[in-house]
């Protein structure tokens, strides 16, 4: 029987479940389990470690490494990842890849944190596929390999993993990683990605729409899918939002003014082409206009 998500929470939490080393419990179990710590519940999960309970020493470390019910430690976090990894657990394998990846608690080492990475992944734990996909393509930690890259991002994209699917739509949509080219079979993982709220996977799926790629041109639809990710945070998306309401076209009508906006919530991160659109735009618009984006920028801004 294959439990996922509340179902694992709660099941754990009440001792009707105690995962073997291959239970279906993943990162984002882990990270729901977390929202429920405070220094009571997190001796009752030490009581349980140090009685060979075999997801406890891996929701320790989580909590030590995130100042879940406690304050921050990543020693203490990798001691009890290592503990989980020493009874054959691949979430610690993760997570262990991660503190080596980032030097979290131990120095950096790239060919250390491909090796957990390693193990868990071909433990299949999705998030660990995922970023061995990752750092095969950007040899970090092992040869660049875009095969290997494109394998692996399979992997945690049959799976439901949506970077992954993210991921393998970018592999198809350029034709790398031995994958022959195709928009279509791009556009069919991104919007996978996407649907399951995924910031990069809206984002290259409104790319499509608005370049006619693998689907009908549709700014409508560009718009739809590039603002989810602006809204999200991701930088290029709110610049490219930027430059779909300046253009507009296809039903969107052009609107320089929320154009602006994005604009210069772009150049707040950072993002340096925003400097070139935000020209162009001031050439093309009155004070009263530029005023009002960026009020509009401060609002938004002010909310997130």
């Amino acid at each position: 029987m294959k439990f996922t998500g509340i179902i694992i929470y709660y099941l754990v939490v009440v001792g009707l479940l105690i995962p073997s080393p291959a239970q279906a419990v993943q990162p984002k179990d882990i990270d729901l389990m977390l929202e429920q710590m405070s220094p009571t519940t997190l001796q009752d999960w030490k009581t349980k470690a140090y009685s060979d309970d075999l997801l406890a020493p891996v929701i320790l470390g989580r909590a030590f490494s995130e100042g879940k019910g406690t304050k921050k430690n990543q020693v203490e976090a990798l001691k009890w990842y290592r503990k989980a990894a020493s009874y054959g657990n691949p979430l610690a394998e993760y997570y262990l890849g991660g503190m080596y990846d980032l030097g979290m608690g131990v120095p950096k080492n790239a060919t250390e944190a491909f090796k957990h990475y390693m193990r868990a992944a071909e433990n299949g734990i999705p998030d660990a596929q995922d970023t061995l996909g990752v750092l095969y393509a950007g040899g970090r930690g092992v040869k660049r390999d875009l095969v290997q890259a494109a394998k692996w991002h399979r992997l945690a994209a049959e799976q439901g993993n949506a970077s992954g699917q993210s991921n393998l739509g970018y592999l198809y949509e350029t034709g790398m990683g031995g994958l022959q080219q195709s928009y279509g079979e791009a556009q069919k993982w991104y919007r996978h990605a996407a649907e399951q709220g995924y910031d990069y996977g809206q984002y290259n799926l409104g790319l499509l729409y608005l370049r006619g790629n693998g689907v009908k041109q549709n700014f409508l639809e560009a718009e739809k899918w590039v603002r989810k990710a602006a809204e999200q945070g991701l930088a290029t998306a709110q610049n490219d939002l930027g430059a779909i309401y300046a253009i507009g076209g296809d039903g969107l009508e052009q609107n320089l003014v929320e154009s602006y906006k994005w604009v210069i919530i772009a150049l707040t991160n950072d993002v340096a082409r925003a400097k070139t659109l935000q020209k162009i735009l001031k050439s093309q618009m009155n004070q009263k206009q530029i005023a009002e984006g960026e009020r509009l920028a401060k609002e938004w801004l002010s909310k997130h």
